[in-house]
């Protein structure tokens, strides 16, 4: 199963191949069955549904230079604003 686009899929379960529509669909739906507990699976439908409509991704991977880039920046941070101040 993967997914190509908004609406779109691809999935082949078993002998039954789907795409289109009816691929995204059975996407969602293996996804959603596969989850443990009915907490988890709100959520999850929670933050697709949010994601889908804002069409943004709000999980979004940190990388490890993402991170030290942002660690370098705010130890710089206060170097700036001593330069600012006379």
């Amino acid at each position: 199963m993967a997914t190509i686009s908004r609406f779109r899929a691809i999935a082949t379960i078993g002998p039954l191949k789907l795409s289109g529509f009816i691929g995204w669909l059975a996407w969602l739906l293996v996804h959603i069955v596969f989850l443990t507990g009915f907490k988890n699976r709100v959520a999850t439908l929670a933050n697709w549904t949010i994601a889908f409509i804002g069409r943004g991704r709000p999980q979004r991977t940190i990388s490890l230079r993402q991170a030290y880039g942002a660690e370098i920046a705010s130890a710089l941070e206060p170097a700036r604003h001593s330069g600012d101040e006379t």
